[in-house]
């Protein structure tokens, strides 16, 4: 009798796309840190200059936790980003397979609901990243949110949004349903 070695990554699954979400929390979790530990008045975040600041003038053992939680968010976020893209690959071949089109079939195709969490993670992450180590980021996204409001886009635009609203509960709503 020949027994036979199996491996977890034989068989693929969608729920691998969990790992990338689980990197992407660790991420988070070391940008919550940096919250307490550096001011950063006038914005709801910390970003790159108040880090600095906090981290030149801060005591020894806080900028070493400053250090330590700028080390955590890079290695989890590059991990996230490294993880999501390799699991993108393996699902698209894994829906392909035998495997992936029986998956459909079934109440388990649900596991495939991990991919939008996956990929909303790794956006919250490549924010943090951008806060956290690009440099005057947040000037940026200060002028175009001040821009956009005094050009009253909303005003201008909301006969559009609400287009769009309503389209989408009339998609949503079932057949036969009372209209809204």
């Amino acid at each position: 009798m020949q027994h036979q070695l199996r491996r977890a990554a034989d068989s693929r699954s969608p729920l691998y796309l969990l790992a990338s979400v689980g990197a992407g929390g660790l991420a988070v979790t070391f940008f919550m840190y940096l919250l307490f530990w550096s001011p950063h008045p006038g914005q709801p975040v910390p970003v790159f200059e108040d880090i600095v600041a906090a981290w030149s003038g801060a005591p020894p053992e806080l900028a070493a936790a400053i250090a330590v939680a700028l080390l955590g968010i890079a290695v989890f976020g590059v991990i996230n980003l490294s993880l999501l893209a390799s699991n993108l690959r393996r699902v698209a071949g894994f829906q392909r397979s035998g495997t992936g089109l029986a998956l459909r079939t079934t109440n388990a195709e649900k596991q495939m609901m991990a991919m939008p969490l996956a990929i909303a993670m790794s956006l919250t992450v490549a924010f943090i990243l951008g806060m956290v180590f690009v440099a005057s980021l947040w000037s940026v996204v200060e002028y175009h949110r001040s821009r956009w409001l005094r050009a009253h886009w909303f005003n201008e635009h909301c006969m559009a949004c609400t287009w769009v609203v309503g389209s989408i509960a009339r998609l949503a709503r079932p057949r036969g349903a009372a209209p809204i």
